[in-house]
């Protein structure tokens, strides 16, 4: 494979021309084994996404070049055979990422390349399964404060507070773990915060958002309260129309988890104001029941939420109801959502 002469000059391609033949014994081996690259593809993928970062390390480490220019170049070998990036590639939030995030972080890329390269590409890849999450906002928000972390630890730990706030809920009580901890400008910059925040207000910040998963990181540090119980979010779907649900489902908590079933498939209900998702469990539904507490719904539709009560007419004939401390979860046996309700 001739790639040096088809890039622009510059330090990728001083690289590779001074490693001509092992680069060219990689990718004919990758083909050899089976994997299908374009020759053409590669070569664009080389000069318009790898070339960017490699030129983003030679800058501050021109030590580094050479290996971070075989690293990323096995690693685009790997992930093009697998169709995670080029032609075939069905997640473009992949390439983005190459494209705006990786540049942004040379200080980090210069010490492991492959792991910093190949952990966002995973990061990503796990982020865009999940319905409704936003990479590209995971995306930006790691590459606002890629280089406020001094080591990779404390990047990776940021990325589980961007993945929460692109939309993964399950990662919530971690990242809200993890905020408490991480130094108060990558928290700021990762919440939205003026970077002259201080650092009691950021903590009294998360303590609401713990309080309240209703309550978005900018409201709490504003100091808004949510002023009314309402419906907060319609989760799940018809799975004909790309949901989880085959038949309305009916809802349940183990322990203080919410749990919905169609009555073939069991799943956790993992929701806040970033995101809803569903993840499959093993988990029998019990046979339904009334609440027993301070928030009580009545088959007419009349919430008792503690000391307030609301009407909510279209609750009126539910089937099942859980609370789990912050949310009530209500089906209805027309319907293939869960209605969740909080005061937000």
């Amino acid at each position: 494979m001739s790639a040096a002469p088809l890039l622009g000059a510059g330090p990728m391609a001083d690289s590779l021309k001074r490693n001509r033949e092992a680069f060219n014994a990689r990718f004919a081996m990758a083909q050899r084994s089976g994997a299908r690259i374009d020759r053409e593809a590669f070569m664009t993928h080389l000069s318009s996404l790898v070339d960017p970062i490699i030129r983003a390390i030679a800058c501050q480490f021109s030590e580094k070049v050479d290996i971070a220019t075989t690293d990323l170049y096995e690693l685009s070998l790997e992930l093009f055979a697998e169709n995670v990036l080029g032609n075939q590639s069905r997640e473009a939030a992949i390439q983005e990422g190459w494209r705006t995030l990786l540049p942004a972080v040379p200080r980090l890329l210069a010490r492991d390349p492959r792991r910093v390269a190949a952990s966002v590409t995973n990061a990503i890849h796990q982020i865009g399964q999940n319905e409704g999450a936003r990479p590209h906002e995971w995306i930006a928000n790691m590459s606002a404060i890629g280089n406020m972390c001094d080591d990779l630890h404390r990047f990776f730990e940021a990325g589980r507070i961007a993945a929460w706030i692109a939309g993964c809920p399950q990662y919530r009580p971690e990242a809200i773990r993890i905020a408490r901890l991480l130094p108060a400008p990558i928290v700021a910059s990762l919440f939205g915060f003026s970077d002259q925040i201080p650092t009691s207000n950021i903590h009294s910040a998360i303590d609401a958002i713990t309080a309240n998963r209703w309550l978005s990181a900018p409201e709490a540090v504003s100091g808004a309260k949510p002023l009314q119980l309402r419906i907060v979010r319609l989760a799940g779907a018809f799975r004909g129309f790309g949901g989880a649900f085959l038949r309305p489902p009916t809802t349940w908590t183990s322990g203080t988890q919410l749990m919905a079933t169609d009555g073939e498939v069991s799943w956790f209900l993992h929701t806040d104001v970033y995101g809803c998702i569903f993840r499959r469990s093993q988990e029998p539904a019990p046979p339904p029941s009334r609440l027993n507490g301070p928030v009580k719904l009545s088959n007419y539709g009349e919430l008792s939420w503690y000391n307030e009560s609301v009407k909510l007419p279209s609750l009126v004939g539910w089937t099942s109801v859980a609370f789990d401390g912050q949310t009530l979860a209500v089906t209805l046996p027309s319907s293939h959502h869960v209605f969740l309700v909080a005061r937000g």
